[in-house]
């Protein structure tokens, strides 16, 4: 079994826990867990030269800023401040890649699965706190059910490439989070659910692109 789908098994089964216990301190704790095992398993697969280099040591600190997150008691002002500095810090890790040792594969799925942990993490806090329903757990599932589709159905074309539109998507969902987490406005849950939805668009576009196999086939 790969990492990609142990880790997004384990991630679901975390979240169902999280949720029902309230508590996500369980899906970040074990989430970074399962990155520290990722980083442990491509130690020689870091960066080109080898060494971890500057861009991957933000987006571990970044994991770290996830935990400490889930820590705060709540949802308020200073969760709010700390994800947006972890979402700051994601543009510091590829700036730092790019002038570093090189991009690696490596590193772009440590960042790509620390932007999921965050998306995860902040739903399960907003739906414990009482400032969304239940349906803000999906931006942070859709990840985990994309990498075990892709894992599990045989003749995919494999994860679809990272687009701007996907970026931008992202930047919107963590953006509402932090509106959500203050809150700074009334009609905050509406934001939430305009993101949701887009974030479930981008999602589908990415499925088209992996399973047109299946879907030819079906036409």
């Amino acid at each position: 079994m790969s990492w990609t789908l142990a880790h997004s098994l384990w991630m679901t089964a975390l979240s169902l826990l999280s949720w029902a216990a309230g508590d996500a301190r369980l899906a970040a704790t074990g989430g970074a867990l399962s990155l520290a095992v990722l980083i442990y398993l491509r130690r020689s697969e870091w960066s080109p030269q080898g060494a971890f280099g500057a861009g991957n040591a933000v987006t571990a600190v970044r994991g770290a800023l996830i935990v400490l997150f889930a820590a705060l008691p709540g949802a308020g002002p200073a969760g709010a401040a700390l994800v947006m500095g972890i979402f700051c810090l994601d543009g510091v890790d590829g700036w730092l890649a790019r002038r570093g040792p090189g991009s690696s594969v490596f590193g772009a799925i440590f960042d790509m699965e620390t932007d999921a942990l965050l998306v995860l993490v902040a739903g399960l806090k907003l739906q414990a706190s009482g400032r969304l329903g239940t349906w803000i757990l999906v931006p942070g599932l859709l990840r985990y059910v994309y990498a075990v589709a892709i894992s599990l159905l045989p003749a995919s074309y494999g994860e679809a490439p990272r687009s701007l539109l996907a970026r931008l998507v992202f930047a919107i969902v963590i953006a509402s989070f932090v509106m959500s987490l203050w809150p700074v406005h009334p009609l905050h849950p509406w934001f939430a659910a305009l993101a949701t939805i887009l974030l479930v668009v981008s999602f589908a576009r990415s499925a088209i692109w992996s399973f047109r196999p299946h879907l030819q086939r079906l036409a």
